[in-house]
């Protein structure tokens, strides 16, 4: 059930750029927040099913070709000039809890999940998440780091995390012997280097050469 609910009635055949539903909104507000769509779905029954602020899906239909498949596009643009912001975020992911919460599952802020079958013929990077620093004018920013971990108003005997990476459930690859690579990384030099952890060796943990 849905209301009000939008159907294509037609296969509309075409070339060039399509949108199903455009929104094209200017404020010239000097105070307050602007919002170019938001909603609220909220569920007061007792129910075993999902409860979905949106759901998004991009699909192929059978036999078909597509440069791009992406479910979903968010983009905080600074247009050309000067602008001042406080904070610029393409994306936020929150969950706030305002009294009990129990949860027989997980509880995650981000869940980043791929279905594979074993035959895709992938030649380019293939990973849950992938991040990219891309210099589009002068030599590019120098980010603090790729991935920036940190706690706000906790107190006091309570710490933000109990590890930094938690993949006691994953499974990786065994190169020779017994040795897995944790990360690879590129030296002062552009030489690749492999951080390896050895349950055989001495040296427990050591970094060598790709």
């Amino acid at each position: 059930m849905g209301f009000p609910q939008f159907e294509v009635l037609s296969d509309v055949s075409k070339t060039g750029t399509g949108s199903f539903w455009w929104i094209n909104y200017t404020s010239s507000a000097t105070s307050g927040n602007i919002y170019g769509f938001r909603m609220e779905i909220k569920g007061t029954g007792v129910s075993t099913g999902a409860i979905r602020g949106i759901r998004c899906e991009a699909q192929t239909g059978a036999g078909a070709s597509a440069s791009l498949l992406e479910a979903g596009l968010f983009t905080a643009k600074v247009s050309a000039g000067t602008a001042t912001v406080t904070n610029v975020r393409a994306l936020t992911g929150h969950i706030s809890i305002g009294d009990t919460l129990i949860a027989s599952g997980d509880v995650v802020c981000v869940n980043a999940h791929m279905q594979t079958r074993g035959n895709e013929a992938v030649t380019g990077v293939h990973a849950p998440v992938y991040i990219k620093n891309e210099a589009v004018g002068g030599n590019g920013l120098k980010m603090d780091a790729a991935v920036y971990i940190t706690v706000a108003s906790l107190g006091g005997s309570v710490k933000g995390y109990e590890c930094l990476i938690d993949a006691s459930t994953a499974t990786l690859t065994e190169q020779s012997g017994n040795e897995i690579i944790l990360m690879k990384f590129l030296d002062d030099t552009g030489a690749v280097q492999h951080l390896i952890f050895d349950s055989d060796a001495a040296t427990v943990v050591k970094v060598a050469a790709a």
